[in-house]
């Protein structure tokens, strides 16, 4: 029987071996020159995309991101925010080279603090990705960005 990694387990060993990019212009992160080069041509497409979709915009985002993978018959759980306070990560395929990364959380301070948001603000690539794997990851975004709010 072989084991499959979590998404958390993939998600940690791309980020050691340079193979997770950014989609976003607020962090750097120590990658390849494929994953530079995948971040730049994501930013020229959507220069102002943030990633971040705070309470009921983050809500309407894993409505469409869920809709995506049944469409596509995706092996993979329903995305939702976490059952108690916390965070769930989740690797969405998107073709053969990529996967989006996408961060729901769900965190109680105390005394009225909190946070809840979906972040999708990074990909997993691997040696045989292109730009025109971008594509598809592209036409998700933009449907995405049009779809809520």
């Amino acid at each position: 029987m072989k084991l499959k990694k979590s998404d958390l387990s993939r998600y940690i060993e791309s980020g050691k071996e340079g193979y997770v990019a950014d989609l976003t212009s607020i962090r750097s992160r120590n990658t390849s020159y494929l994953g530079n080069t995948l971040r730049s041509y994501f930013r020229e497409q959507i220069p102002k995309y943030t990633g971040i979709f705070l309470d009921e915009e983050g809500e309407e985002v894993l409505s469409e991101l869920n809709r995506f993978i049944k469409d596509c018959n995706i092996d993979k759980a329903k995305l939702e925010f976490p059952v108690s306070s916390g965070s769930n990560l989740y690797l969405v395929p998107v073709g053969e080279n990529l996967d989006l990364v996408v961060n729901v959380c769900d965190e109680y301070y105390g005394d009225g603090d909190y946070a809840k948001y979906v972040g999708v603000e990074s990909i997993i690539f691997n040696d045989n990705t292109t730009v025109k794997d971008l594509g598809e990851l592209i036409k998700i975004v933009k449907d995405l960005l049009s779809n809520i709010g």
